[in-house]
């Protein structure tokens, strides 16, 4: 088949987006405009609807969303798995035909999306360098599967187009996570300090004491008011956020004179 040069056009479009939501909402249009309906992207880490450490777009029905979520069905979901495991894009009869995929529990999830309106579609797996996700579209109950398989080319280049700006964006609230844990923990003062960075070459609050001139039960105090000004479990974890809030610059950790 030839490539539909107003399509392709409309896709690398998608890269001049600066913002997530357009993004979306982009995709949303343009899917709808060749056969269609819902679509579910994911960048990095693990596949699942709610997942901090990865980037998720989608405009799936909230229904299949919660139940999706509540009963875990990502573990023994065949298109996730498909998408993450293998390296073509694929329809979903396809999918299902592979030996692999012909389980009463992934079939038993495939039964689900159907009764969420949800009959067919493509699964585009993603992977460049250390990326990896993958792009699920869901086609209107009247579209025609030899439609979505010659659609299969084009599913392509939108999931890597799509995952070239997500990557961009996931850096970007990457940057404003670390950005805000910053501005939401109290400043250190001198002291206490002093005691984390002590602390972190493997001193004991006794040997931290008699370096400092004070006494173990100050220690204890000025490490305890560390933690709580830094929401850290125990000093360990509390020198870790000190150096990423830079209340402590790293070359301090050699000791301080």
């Amino acid at each position: 088949m030839f490539y539909d040069k107003n399509l392709v056009t409309q896709i690398y479009s998608l890269k001049r987006l600066t913002r997530l939501n357009r993004l979306r909402t982009a995709i949303e249009h343009l899917i709808r405009d060749h056969g269609f309906q819902h679509f579910f992207f994911v960048l990095n880490g693990a596949v699942s609807i709610q997942c901090h450490e990865s980037l998720t777009i989608h405009d799936l029905p909230d229904t299949w969303c919660q139940l999706y979520e509540d009963e875990h069905l990502n573990q023994g979901d065949p298109l996730v798995h498909y998408g993450m495991h293998q390296a073509l894009p694929l329809d979903w009869p396809s999918i299902m035909e592979l030996p692999e995929y012909d389980t009463v529990e992934q079939r038993g999830v495939m039964m689900l999306r159907h009764h969420h309106g949800m009959t067919g579609g493509c699964v585009v797996p993603l992977h460049a360098n250390s990326l990896h996700g993958l792009l699920i579209l869901v086609a209107r109950e009247e579209t025609a599967q030899e439609h979505v398989r010659q659609f299969l080319p084009y599913a392509l280049l939108l999931g890597q187009v799509v995952m070239e700006r997500a990557r961009v964006f996931r850096q970007e609230l990457q940057a404003e996570h670390v950005e805000k844990e910053a501005s939401s923990v109290g400043t250190l003062n001198s002291r206490e300090r002093e005691c984390l960075v002590w602390a972190s070459e493997g001193n004991t609050n006794k040997e931290i004491g008699k370096r400092l001139g004070i006494t173990e039960r100050t220690v204890v105090y000025h490490l305890g008011n560390a933690c709580r000004k830094l929401r850290a479990r125990n000093r360990q974890h509390a020198v870790t956020r000190a150096i990423l809030t830079r209340q402590i610059p790293l070359e301090d950790l050699d000791g301080p004179e």
